[in-house]
């Protein structure tokens, strides 16, 4: 699966056509040898996330390449790697979830997108677009109609990433520390 990013032209009245190659951003599926990838490509987010939280979110996260390759291995389990010019930049982590019916409300399946994270050296560059776009891919294939993510409020820049992709609020959850 390739996100075609191409090459953009400007022109502004007296100037000369300049061009801007843009590099192709890869989507593909991970595999248990990304372990020690995926560990290094979540701990950007995982800081962002304990920068805000300091008392809810690690640091150093104990994340580890045992537990990500188990993650990996998981027959439910949906991660893609964003790579550019064969250097991952970013990577994505998605499960299918399967509600029954109950007296408030019908039957449904989502895709659960869990992780989606980005090098910040590579923001803007096209890989969370593609990475979403490929989730959404898979929902479709699968026959599922809805893909699920959670945003946290302290984080307005993946809020406002996610909709424009076109994802839109429904649920919020609050919380007080006590």
């Amino acid at each position: 699966m390739r996100a075609q990013l191409g090459s953009v032209s400007r022109l502004k009245s007296g100037e000369p056509k300049t061009r801007y190659a843009l590099a192709v951003i890869a989507i593909r599926r991970g595999t248990t040898s990304d372990a020690a990838l995926v560990v290094s490509l979540n701990r950007e987010v995982q800081d962002l996330h304990a920068e805000a939280h300091p008392w809810f979110f690690k640091h150093d996260a104990s994340f580890v390449e045992s537990e990500a390759s188990a993650l990996l291995s998981r027959e439910d389990a949906l991660v893609f790697i964003a790579e550019r010019e064969g250097d991952a930049i970013g990577y994505a982590y998605a499960h299918e979830m399967h509600f029954p019916e109950n007296p408030f409300r019908y039957a449904y399946s989502a895709l659960l997108l869990e992780h989606i994270g980005e090098r910040t050296s590579a923001r803007g560059e096209g890989a969370g677009g593609a990475l979403v776009r490929a989730v959404i891919d898979c929902a479709k294939a699968k026959g599922i109609g809805l893909v699920l993510l959670d945003v946290w409020a302290f984080n307005e820049s993946a809020r406002v990433f996610f909709e424009k992709a076109g994802f839109e609020r429904y649920n919020e959850k609050m919380w007080m520390r006590l």
